[in-house]
């Protein structure tokens, strides 16, 4: 039973890689300003989402990624991922999913610019149009 919960949560799973390795710029609406020189970076594609959105994986995991480039774009080669699921429990309808990410940035020099290691995220999930949602994001400070 437990092999098929956590086969069942790969769609989801594959959300979340796609969210790191996402180049895009997600910005709160709440905090966007066009013109600002932090929001004018030549080759980013910024995202506005609504604050109502908090559950948005790119938003949330994109975060950490932008936060750490030191104004530049971000290339998908830049990113260094370890992404495990941890457990998964769930009725097929909604559920619990526990993962753990080690993410790190290098500079184009190849030196680390940032990183994040050993991170515990608990993420409520939700069917919706028969995929996997995220519901609610914890991620542990």
């Amino acid at each position: 039973m437990l092999i098929l919960m956590q086969t069942s949560t790969d769609g989801i799973m594959q959300e979340i890689e796609n969210a790191f390795y996402c180049t895009d710029y997600y910005v709160s609406d709440a905090l966007y300003q066009p013109g600002k020189p932090q929001y004018s970076m030549p080759g980013i594609r910024y995202v506005v989402y609504s604050e109502g959105q908090r559950n948005n994986l790119y938003a949330h995991f994109n975060r950490m990624i932008y936060s750490g480039s030191m104004g530049r774009p971000v290339r998908k080669n830049d990113i260094r991922l370890t992404l495990r699921r941890v457990f998964a429990w769930h009725n097929f309808q909604r559920g619990t999913l526990w993962i753990k990410y080690s993410c790190e940035i290098y500079k184009d020099d190849g030196s680390l610019c940032t990183g994040s290691w050993d991170i515990l995220v608990m993420i409520q999930i939700e069917k919706v149009d028969g995929k996997w949602t995220a519901i609610s994001i914890y991620e542990a400070p």
